[in-house]
């Protein structure tokens, strides 16, 4: 077990992209939950229509509304074009920022740090400024080209950063497992 993992405050797991990061992190906030931690934020998925992809939607946790992230199509929301999507930046906003602001989660999850959610300037500076602080500790993803954020921001001091694929997703996995349960640990020490 890598020691650094059960004192760092925040984990981020990367990986390229369709390489389970989202998957992990629902069943990591799954686990916290059945473990009784007051777990908040939001994930993306995949929206697909005849094999595919046409866009994302976010899912928020706990209470599982759901939005449009992005769509490929016509649209009449204003969006910010990114690729070939539309992104509908303001819609995000609404969506995420306050439940990323709840100040009653044990843990909040952040799926993903991306190019497509940075459009929003709003969820960067929140982004920066969770990270930049000790609580909630944040379990979240990154995408992989924008790992050098941390950095950036100087936060590598408060957040670690594993790499999920292929051949690590069992020890990655147990990484994720641990850290919950260090933050379960370090609450119980507080109660």
């Amino acid at each position: 077990m890598d020691k650094k993992v059960m004192t760092v405050r925040h984990l981020l797991v990367t990986g390229t992209p369709g390489c389970g990061k989202t998957t992990l992190i629902k069943e990591a906030a799954e686990f916290a939950m059945n473990m009784g931690l007051r777990v908040s934020g939001f994930y993306t998925e995949e929206m697909r229509r005849g094999g595919r992809r046409i866009g994302f939607k976010i899912r928020t946790i706990p209470n599982k509304k759901e939005g449009i992230l992005a769509a490929v199509g016509k649209t009449d929301r204003e969006f910010v074009r990114y690729g070939k999507y539309k992104v509908f930046v303001k819609d995000f906003e609404q969506m995420v920022i306050p439940i990323m602001r709840r100040r009653n989660a044990d843990i909040v999850v952040i799926d993903e740090i991306g190019g497509m959610e940075l459009l929003s300037k709003l969820f960067g500076l929140e982004v920066k400024r969770m990270l930049g602080s000790k609580t909630p500790p944040i379990l979240g993803t990154i995408q992989l080209k924008r790992t050098h954020l941390i950095y950036k921001w100087g936060l590598e001091e408060n957040v670690k950063i594993i790499e999920l694929h292929e051949l690590t997703r069992k020890r990655v996995r147990e990484e994720v497992r641990e850290w919950v349960l260090s933050v379960h640990e370090q609450l119980s020490k507080r109660s």
